[in-house]
């Protein structure tokens, strides 16, 4: 305890939302911006607006987003750290934040999906954000040990570069992702329960677009996590 106290010392930790110091046994949020997180609550809500919102085009059998985005909010700073600023330990902690509610909501997933990024875009990221929170999901849902084992990150294939969703209009969005995935690398997936992630859920059209190959193409059973939802 020592050690990390003059580690701290030396190197001050931050909550990544508020900024102020933490205590040495707190990790990237204080108790208070864990306290004021606005959380979905949709891993106790079968059929929860966000559901509703996916039902249009594809079967899922749930849909569970960790807590609501706005751009008002403070919390949306953990979105842009995890995503453009390579804050990779953030994203598995935010991850395993989500693998918790998510155990008890969806105990027979099989494997988890992350969102493939196109291979130029991660190239030049240097990551894909949507596979740090899954290997942080399945930490929480399958222990440290298992967690590599089930996170499958060559089922889906992102085949053409999109332009960014952001700011996008509806029908542009669903337009922008259209044949934008493929099927690689597959093994005999048909009946098992797949679980979608991604970092936000805003219209739906790229984890449609995912989990419309999962469902039609490879006969399996799908639900959606993301650490965001934007209403």
């Amino acid at each position: 305890m020592w050690l990390k106290c003059l580690e701290d010392l030396i190197f001050p930790r931050k909550c990544e939302v508020c900024g102020r110091l933490l205590p040495v046994d707190v990790e990237y949020l204080c108790d208070d911006c864990m306290e004021d997180m606005p959380l979905t609550y949709y891993w106790d809500w079968p059929e929860n607006p966000a559901e509703k919102k996916l039902w249009v085009r594809t079967y899922l059998n749930r849909v569970i987003p960790l807590f609501f985005y706005t751009r008002e909010s403070r919390y949306i700073t953990l979105i842009h750290k995890i995503k453009y600023q390579g804050k990779i330990g953030l994203g598995l902690y935010m991850g395993r934040l989500l693998g918790k509610k998510i155990k008890r909501s969806l105990p027979d997933i099989d494997y988890i999906v992350p969102v493939p990024l196109h291979p130029l875009r991660k190239w030049r990221r240097g990551y894909n954000q949507a596979e740090v929170i899954a290997r942080g999901v399945a930490e929480a849902m399958f222990g440290p040990s298992d967690a590599s084992d089930r996170v499958l990150t060559d089922v889906l294939k992102r085949v053409r570069y999109t332009r960014t969703q952001t700011r996008r209009k509806m029908d542009d969005k669903w337009s922008n992702v259209a044949n934008a995935f493929r099927p690689h690398n597959t093994k005999d997936l048909s009946g098992k329960h797949i679980l979608i992630i991604d970092d936000v859920l805003t219209t739906g059209a790229t984890l449609e677009a995912c989990a419309t190959i999962l469902v039609e193409q490879l006969g399996c059973r799908v639900s959606i996590a993301t650490l965001a939802y934007v209403e």
